[in-house]
């Protein structure tokens, strides 16, 4: 069986397992009570071992967060449908989006904070370790503000673990 088919396996599982829509999606790690329902069905240790053997898994997210994605791929697929039940077209775009994140040596990351007395002539700021860093910003109408909010993202290459 590939790894595809062990995690489909999973999803397939909790489809049938009975907790409404909203009980199988969310963000992994954030509720445990919920992650627990779907760590203590059959196929969950099958998928998870399946994800940590992906090529390029280890580099990207490192080995330890196996149990965390595992999770939050459930949760994204049940994100993309509007009821309990396994749809292949959903199940496949998905896995076909996490595959590109895999084969992706580059990501994108976003952040937003509030920065106070802040000025700058340009538009993008190098940061340099070769991270292209932009800026977005949102001034109030107001001049008398002092505060803006400003959009941060970076692309560069993602997570590379450390040699053990």
């Amino acid at each position: 069986m590939t790894e595809k088919d062990q995690v489909q396996t999973l999803v397939e599982e909790a489809a049938t397992s009975g907790p409404a829509l909203g009980q199988q999606r969310g963000v992994a790690f954030y509720d445990t009570e919920k992650d627990a329902r779907l760590t203590a069905l059959r196929a969950f240790g099958d998928a998870e071992r399946a994800i940590s053997q992906l090529p390029q898994f280890a580099t990207r997210f490192g080995a330890d967060s196996v149990r965390r994605i595992t999770l939050q791929f459930v949760y994204q697929y049940f994100g993309r449908t509007d009821s309990m039940r396994y749809d292949g077209a959903v199940f496949d775009a998905l896995w076909d989006d996490f595959a590109a994140e895999l084969g992706n040596p580059y990501w994108t990351t976003r952040g937003i904070a509030n920065v106070r007395f802040f000025t700058s002539q340009k538009l993008n700021i190098d940061l340099g370790d070769g991270m292209e860093d932009g800026i977005s910003r949102n001034f109030p109408r107001s001049d008398s503000a002092k505060r803006c909010w400003i959009g941060l993202w970076m692309t560069g290459p993602a997570l590379e673990q450390a040699p053990s």
